[in-house]
């Protein structure tokens, strides 16, 4: 899962719009759409804050670099990669699920 796909989902959980996230983690809208739409990379700023306000651990949320597109492309995932690839994409389900709401 990307960081873009990420927020999105997170938004989808808890029928949230872009503003409502955007006010939710104190951040401007036009950010929460520029990292949606991937015209712009979260900087560790944004990731700390949405760690900070779901309370986890940045790293829970900063996996999602293992399914960006350029990095798959030039290193394939050994099968122990590829497996911790697969249970970090399910955490983040759960992270979604249950941390999400928090911002509410």
């Amino acid at each position: 899962m990307t960081i873009a796909q990420l927020i999105k989902a997170i938004r989808d959980e808890n029928d949230m719009t872009q503003q409502d996230l955007a006010t939710a983690l104190g951040v401007s809208k036009v950010l929460i759409v520029m990292v949606e739409t991937k015209r712009k990379a979260p900087s560790k700023k944004l990731i700390f804050i949405l760690a900070k306000k779901l309370k986890v651990h940045p790293a829970s949320i900063m996996p999602f670099l293992a399914f960006e597109k350029k990095i798959k492309k030039e290193l394939k995932p050994s099968i122990i990669e590829s497996t911790l690839i697969k249970l970090i994409d399910e955490f983040q389900v759960q992270l979604i699920k249950k941390r999400s709401k928090i911002l509410l």
